[in-house]
């Protein structure tokens, strides 16, 4: 079967990686690139030492339709192989306002990375957004930017769950904290399909929000996008949740007799998957 796709620049054979949140050592990126993820990219590179939130900073429901994390890491840049991730998004760090929701900021980061770096595969993660004008502003920024590729999208902002005391589960920023896991999936989804729709074939997507199931990975594909992420199924289940998304999802392919990603019909008036 013919799992070749793209992200931006990169040639890619496959259609599962991990995040950036939950992965975070050496080691952690060893395990995953044994096992049948296609791409591995690091977490967050800080110019300067910074620990993160601490106190309870992870928590989530069995099987979770939800989970909420506060890391607090910054957000500079994150590595997949050879290429520049600029994640815009962390929503964990107090008293911090959003990077990617300011439009102006995005535009003069974009201007100077590229200055920087002209010719690196660049990918800009962003966080969900309601407001349709506000995705058709960004979409403008990105094409002017010249990125190729972007990765849609972080953890949810500012989701609460209260535990049996009726306090919050997680510790920093009063408990306010992004939110992932199965429930965010629609929303996710959501921003891929309507982003798709603004942006040329030539900038590519890659999908992570609640993939639980190889189902999942081929609606992100018909949604629109090129490649797909996990993260907290990644930590809740380990490296082998690569193996079984790659199965399940081979399974998809198999009983629709797709053979190649090309196959998989896009929704009406998208523009059909770029591998080349």
């Amino acid at each position: 079967m013919d799992l070749r796709t793209r992200i931006g620049k990169v040639k890619v054979e496959g259609v599962i990686g991990n995040s950036p949140g939950p992965g975070k050592s050496i080691d952690e990126s060893h395990q995953v690139g044994r096992s049948p993820a296609s791409v591995i990219t690091f977490g967050s590179l800080p110019l300067e030492p910074r620990e993160g939130n601490s106190g309870e900073v992870y928590w989530a429901q069995e099987a979770p339709e939800v989970a909420l994390n506060s890391l607090g890491l910054p957000a500079i840049f994150s590595g997949l192989g050879f290429t520049l991730e600029l994640n815009m998004t962390c929503p964990n760090i107090e008293k911090k306002g959003i990077f990617a929701y300011n439009l102006e900021e995005v535009e003069k980061a974009l201007q100077l990375v590229r200055k920087a770096a002209p010719d690196d595969n660049l990918v800009v993660k962003l966080n969900y957004h309601p407001d349709s004008s506000y995705i058709e502003a960004m979409c403008d920024v990105l094409i002017n930017g010249g990125i190729d590729a972007v990765a849609l999208c972080n953890t949810l902002p500012n989701g609460l769950v209260l535990g049996e005391d009726l306090k919050p589960v997680i510790t920093p920023n009063n408990g306010l904290a992004g939110q992932s896991g199965k429930s965010i999936r629609p929303a996710v989804m959501g921003q891929v399909y309507q982003y798709r729709q603004i942006l040329p074939p030539d900038i590519d997507i890659i999908c992570e929000g609640g993939i639980w199931t190889g189902f999942d990975i081929l609606g992100y594909f018909a949604a629109g996008g090129n490649f797909c992420r996990i993260a907290t199924m990644y930590a809740e289940r380990g490296v082998k949740a690569f193996g079984e998304l790659t199965f399940q999802f081979l399974e998809e392919m198999e009983k629709r007799g797709y053979e190649s990603l090309t196959d998989i019909p896009r929704l009406e008036g998208l523009p059909a998957l770029q591998t080349s």
